[in-house]
């Protein structure tokens, strides 16, 4: 089972993409990321036709885009013999690939700044080996491992004569590895469920970062996907209600920032490292 979805739109550079088919195995996380210049159905065609080459799922569970509710589309599936499964609508988190959406805006947003937001696509092929190469708290392995049943080669290991030990995907892993994503799972609902009714932490004089609010620009080439999440540190200078808050700026308390919800702020940690700060 894959699960799959499109990235974007974003800042057209070379070759003009401006989207990303992504591509997830379902049990072992592996992802491949396909730069496209459309979203649409023949787009997800091409891109699947260079997946199956190497790895040929049985279903593929897909949101209910109209790239994906196409003739076109059920027509290819039935072709090349994989069931096409719609998930719920408006129940995006049944999608493994919106968590990789998030990754993917994550790791562009460290590599690229304002000035190269078109220039994704050079990153993109970094971007995936990356979080293929990245340990998965689900699967308690990386799922470079898991998917080729070896570790990825290191930059410092290209050229070493020593060999690896392997660990071969048996029975016993693949029982292994159901278990704990369940368990896993149970404890993310048990956690979601905890915080709905956590009490107010922050208190007056706290330090805390706002959500930002961000605006792509075609014309000067900016992908709001690309732009900090937050910005600040601003300080809160008084509570407004139960769970309203006005800031001001740490530097001048009578520059006030806003009024702001407690949904928009997260509490700022001064940096110990002084790179960091």
């Amino acid at each position: 089972l894959i699960s799959v979805d499109f990235y974007g739109p974003l800042p057209s550079g070379i070759n003009n993409f401006q989207h990303v088919f992504v591509i997830i195995d379902n049990f072992t996380k592996f992802v491949k990321l396909y730069p496209i210049v459309r979203n649409n159905t023949t787009s997800a065609i091409r891109s699947m036709n260079k997946y199956i080459k190497f790895n040929k799922p049985a279903k593929i569970l897909c949101d209910n885009g109209s790239q994906f509710t196409s003739i076109k589309w059920r027509d290819y599936c039935e072709e090349i013999g994989i069931q096409s499964i719609l998930i719920p609508i408006r129940r995006p988190q049944a999608n493994l690939s919106e968590r990789v959406n998030r990754d993917i805006g994550d790791r562009l947003r460290c590599i690229l700044d304002e000035n190269k937001h078109n220039q994704w696509s050079s990153y993109i092929e970094h971007v995936e080996h990356i979080i293929n190469s990245t340990h998965h708290s689900t699967i308690g392995t990386m799922p470079h491992t898991l998917h080729f049943e070896r570790p990825p080669r290191r930059i410092w290991e290209l050229g070493a004569d020593s060999e690896q030990v392997l660990k071969p995907l048996t029975e016993e892993l693949i029982r292994t590895i159901k278990e704990r994503t369940d368990l896993i799972s149970d404890k993310r609902t048990e956690k979601a469920n905890a915080t709905k009714n956590v009490p107010n932490q922050l208190i007056v004089g706290d330090l805390v970062l706002v959500e930002s609010v961000r605006v792509s620009s075609k014309p000067k080439k900016i992908s709001a996907k690309f732009l900090p999440l937050r910005e600040g540190p601003y300080m809160i200078k008084s509570k407004i209600g139960d769970y309203t808050f006005e800031l001001c700026h740490r530097e001048d308390m009578n520059k006030i920032r806003g009024k702001f919800h407690l949904d928009a702020l997260c509490k700022y940690t001064i940096p110990k490292h002084p790179l960091i700060s």
